[in-house]
C-alpha cells in the first residue's frame, strides 16, 4: 500500500518527465517508440573544413540526434556550431615538433540534443585527448 508521499513523489516526477517530452514537441507527450534517437559513430582520419560540412548535412538528412567522433586530429577544446550541429571536440593542445596532430575525439549534438545538454547544465567532462564526456 502506497503512502500519499509516494504518490506526491510519483506525481511531481511525472509532471517533470511530461514537462520535459512536451517541450520536445508542441503536439504532446510522445510515446516511448516515437522518443528513440539515432546515435552515429564514426572515425574520420582527419576532420577537415569540407568533411565537417559533409558531416553535418548527412547527419541532418539521416535524422541523427548525435554522434561520437573518433580520430579527428583537431587541436584544442574549443567548442563551435555549424549548421545547427554542435561540435564539442577533445584534441591535444599542440602539435609536437615535426608530427601531425593526432588522436581528438568529438562529440556533435544536434538540436534538439544541444538544448537537451543545455537544460542539463552543458557540463564537459574530458580525459586526456582521447576521452570525452557530456553531462
Amino acid at each position: 500500500m502506497s503512502t500519499s508521499t509516494d504518490n506526491n513523489a510519483y506525481q511531481e516526477l511525472h509532471i517533470i518527465s511530461s514537462q520535459f517530452i512536451c517541450a520536445r514537441s508542441k503536439v504532446g507527450p510522445k510515446k516511448l517508440v516515437e522518443m528513440s534517437v539515432i546515435i552515429y559513430s564514426q572515425n574520420l582520419r582527419g576532420m577537415s573544413d569540407s568533411k565537417e560540412a559533409e558531416l553535418a548535412m548527412r547527419l541532418k538528412s539521416k535524422g541523427v540526434f548525435a554522434a561520437c567522433l573518433q580520430e579527428t586530429l583537431k587541436l584544442g577544446c574549443k567548442s563551435w556550431t555549424n549548421h545547427g550541429w554542435t561540435f564539442i571536440p577533445n584534441g591535444l593542445a599542440s602539435r609536437k615538433v615535426k608530427r601531425r596532430a593526432t588522436k581528438g575525439v568529438a562529440i556533435v549534438l544536434g538540436r534538439e540534443a544541444t538544448h537537451a545538454w543545455k537544460i542539463a547544465g552543458s557540463l564537459i567532462l574530458r580525459f586526456g585527448s582521447r576521452i570525452i564526456a557530456i553531462l
